[in-house]
């Protein structure tokens, strides 16, 4: 006597069982940690969520069960051609799935909505910003003087370039001596007590606000830091060196924030690759797909609602709440 069902769908539930566990243990971690940190960001144009996309990637996922379904019914039809047809389409759309939140992760790489990378002070921000301008200084210079020079020579090489007369690697030399010195004044005005954000992070700057900044120090006199940082932008000389340098608006819990979406999300679109590899196993079996592999579609079918599921539990409270 035993349970009426194949062994392998009983290890299947087995299996999902335990998925369960995981993802409820993952699921409710977020929950207490998001409901228990008071400013927890939601605006999506602070943390760069895209509700859409989200959206979107939730009707692609219903639409992939349904296909599943689909094909395991015109298998046990004996319909081969069209299980296969509706499995294929399942299989792309779980790609197109993986394609849209690579687009979603993108964005937060470019916005550096990444674990570590995130201020979530204002005094952290301005840290941020003389780490960013000491790394151009560092890649300016390492353009203009051989990698591997010792100090001493460096030092040497320097003061003869910027003693010379003309020359366009002389100029270079200049124009690095130059951003040095507005470096310093902005580092100066970073290390102080009270550090002024300046403008609106969200408002857009122009080269004709800033172009009445004669000088850095003017710059950070009406502007704070983001006025300097601004002004650098606009500076034919360094607008180069300073591309990479901005100031990054404060989040608060934007680390802890960050840390649960990528690692809520990733662990999903590893299952989903997985699921897809499934799909590949009963594809690539060609015409020699028999009505026999009906347990096995089922089971991948079980495995892939699950995945389905828990995106349903993840979408609302990631993208929504």
């Amino acid at each position: 006597m035993g349970l009426p069902i194949p062994n392998s769908k009983l290890a299947m539930w087995l299996f999902l069982g335990t998925e369960i566990m995981f993802f409820t243990g993952l699921i409710g971690s977020y929950i207490v940690l998001r409901f228990g940190s008071p400013g927890w960001p939601t605006d999506p144009a602070v943390t760069h969520i895209n509700i859409l996309a989200g959206g979107v990637n939730t009707f692609v996922l219903i639409c992939s069960s349904y296909l599943v379904v689909l094909s395991h019914e015109r298998l046990g039809r004996g319909r081969i051609g069209q299980a296969q047809l509706a499995l294929l389409g399942a299989l792309l759309l779980g790609v197109a799935f993986l394609g849209i939140k690579s687009v979603e992760y993108r964005g937060k790489f470019e916005h550096g909505i990444l674990p570590g990378q995130i201020p979530e002070t204002d005094r952290e921000s301005m840290q941020q910003v003389s780490q960013r301008l000491d790394a151009a200084s560092r890649q300016w210079l390492g353009r203009l003087i051989p990698e591997g020079t010792s100090s001493v020579e460096k030092q040497k090489l320097l003061e003869e370039k910027q003693s010379a007369d003309s020359g366009e690697t002389v100029a270079e030399f200049s124009a690095w001596s130059d951003f040095e010195l507005a470096r310093t004044v902005i580092r100066d005005r970073v290390a102080a007590e009270s550090v002024s954000l300046g403008a609106d992070p969200h408002a857009a700057t122009t080269p004709g606000e800033t172009a009445h900044f004669s000088s850095v120090e003017q710059a950070l006199e009406q502007g704070g830091v983001r006025g300097a940082i601004d002004w650098l932008h606009h500076e034919p000389r360094f607008a180069s060196a300073s591309a990479g340098v901005h100031v990054t608006q404060p989040i608060k819990y934007g680390n802890l924030f960050a840390s649960l979406y990528f690692l809520l999300t990733g662990i999903h679109a590893l299952h989903v690759i997985i699921g897809l590899f499934l799909f590949l196993t009963i594809l690539l079996r060609g015409p020699f797909l028999k009505i026999s592999a009906m347990t096995y579609l089922e089971n991948v079918g079980l495995y892939w609602h699950f995945v389905d599921l828990v995106w349903i539990f993840l979408f609302p409270l990631i993208y929504i709440l």
